[in-house]
């Protein structure tokens, strides 16, 4: 499993664990740099974040 999979996976960990959007997760990369990961604030709403 490459770096950005695991990221992703820790995000569904994440919201699982925490009840929160359940088990999905992602990780945007641009020239090998994450960019952007999706928050899950609660079920059925999202937000985004930028990476640097």
């Amino acid at each position: 499993m490459n770096e950005f999979m695991a990221i992703a996976l820790e995000e569904a960990m994440e919201g699982i664990e925490n009840d929160d959007g359940g088990p999905f997760g992602a990780v945007i990369v641009q020239d090998g740099v994450p960019c952007a990961l999706p928050l899950y604030s609660g079920r059925g709403s999202r937000s985004s974040s930028t990476g640097p």
